[in-house]
C-alpha cells in the first residue's frame, strides 16, 4: 500500500505504466466526465460519484489482476486498509469483476483519509475499504486507475 501526495509520484519510480497512470491522474478535474477510459494495453481509469456511508455498510475488497490507484477529486473520504490475508473471505473471488470481498475484522486496520491532491495504491495483498465517511456523508468525487499486475511488476 502506498499513500502519498499526487505530487510525489516520481519518487516510486515504478516504471513507464506509472507515470502514464498519472498523467492521467494529474489531467482530471471537477468537470471530468463520470466514465470508464480506456487507456493502453489494458489499464483503464473510472471516474466516479458517490455519497460516503459508515463503515458498517461497505466491506473490504481486494483484487488479484490489478493494482489500484484510487484518488479524490473533490470531497473526502477514509479508506480503510488491511492486510488481505488476515481476513475472512464474505465472497468469494469473482474473476469477472476481479474482486474479493471480506467480513469486517472488530479493528478496522489504518484510516487514510483520502482527499483531493492525494493518492492510494492499493495491490493484490492490499485489502481496502472505500467509500467510508470521514465526518459525516461527504458527496465525493473519485478516480480509480487500474493497471494489470503483469505490467506494473514487469518494470520493476
Amino acid at each position: 500500500m502506498i499513500f502519498d501526495r499526487v505530487e510525489n509520484f516520481k519518487t516510486y519510480a515504478l516504471g513507464k505504466y506509472w507515470d502514464k497512470a498519472f498523467e492521467f491522474i494529474q489531467a482530471q478535474h471537477i468537470g471530468t466526465i463520470e466514465q470508464r477510459y480506456e487507456l493502453e494495453d489494458g489499464m483503464y481509469a473510472s471516474i466516479e460519484s458517490y455519497a460516503t456511508k459508515p463503515a458498517e455498510k461497505t466491506l473490504f475488497e481486494s483484487h488479484r489482476e490489478y493494482v489500484d490507484i484510487q484518488w479524490t477529486i473533490s470531497g473526502g473520504e477514509t479508506i480503510y486498509w488491511h492486510d488481505s490475508s488476515k481476513l475472512k473471505i464474505k465472497k468469494e473471488y469473482n474473476t469477472e469483476r476481479d474482486i474479493s470481498f471480506y467480513e469486517s475484522p472488530s479493528k478496522l486496520g489504518l484510516g487514510l483519509q483520502n482527499a483531493p491532491g492525494y493518492f492510494c495504491v492499493f495491490w493484490p495483498t492490499d485489502a481496502h475499504m472505500p467509500q467510508v465517511q470521514l465526518d459525516g456523508e461527504l458527496r465525493v468525487k473519485k478516480g480509480v486507475v487500474k493497471i494489470p499486475v503483469s505490467l506494473l511488476m514487469g518494470q520493476l
